[in-house]
Parts: C-alpha cells; sequence; structure tokens
C-alpha cells in the first residue's frame, strides 16, 4: 500500500511517458482521447517492434546465407589441398625416381 501510494505521490508525465497534455487529460477523468492516444502510442510501437523483428530476421537470413557460402568454401579448400597434397607427394616421388636412376648411371660411369 506504502509502495501504490508512494507512486500516487511521484507519479509526472515524463516517468509515463506522456505529453504534459495527456498526463493533465488523463488526470482529469477524460480516458477517452487518453486511451486512444495510449492505444496509438502501444500500435506504433508494436509496428516498430515488429518491423525490428522482421530487420533481425532478414540479418539473420543473410548471415545463414554467408556462413553456407563459408562453408562450402572451406570445404573445397579442403578437397583442393588434399588433392595438392598428392600431387606434391607424386611430384617429389617422381623425382626420387629420376635421382636414384641418375646416382645409379653416375655410379656406373664412375665405377667404369
Amino acid at each position: 500500500m506504502c509502495c501504490a501510494l508512494q507512486f500516487l505521490e511521484n507519479i509526472s508525465p515524463d516517468k509515463l511517458s506522456l505529453s504534459a497534455e495527456e498526463f493533465d487529460h488523463f488526470m482529469e477523468g477524460h480516458s477517452s482521447h487518453l486511451e486512444e492516444a495510449l492505444s496509438n502510442k502501444f500500435a506504433s510501437g508494436l509496428l516498430d517492434n515488429i518491423n525490428r523483428v522482421k530487420d533481425c530476421e532478414d540479418k539473420v537470413r543473410q548471415l545463414q546465407s554467408y556462413h553456407d557460402k563459408l562453408r562450402d568454401n572451406t570445404e573445397q579448400l579442403q578437397v583442393d589441398i588434399t588433392k595438392h597434397k598428392a600431387e606434391v607427394h607424386k611430384s617429389l616421388a617422381d623425382m626420387r625416381a629420376k635421382f636414384s636412376f641418375l646416382e645409379e648411371e653416375m655410379a656406373k660411369l664412375l665405377n667404369s
């Protein structure tokens, strides 16, 4: 009860987010204008919130699309790296074979 009394004693237009006119109108007991004003404020605020949610949903979809592209590119990069690694190993094996062949040929020439 004390809290309610303190609230009523300290009530002001800015604490209720009302203009002074709306506050006075309400305090005089004229609720129709106030109800309409509050209803319009509520509807406007609700519409703003709906638009914010839609904007957030759009951003989430954009991020999901970016994430999917990034994942696909990462997977392709892994495939490319594996392929390149196999090619490098094959090239090294070919070079070792050629080098071994050259070593053998040089050894034959030196021993003859």
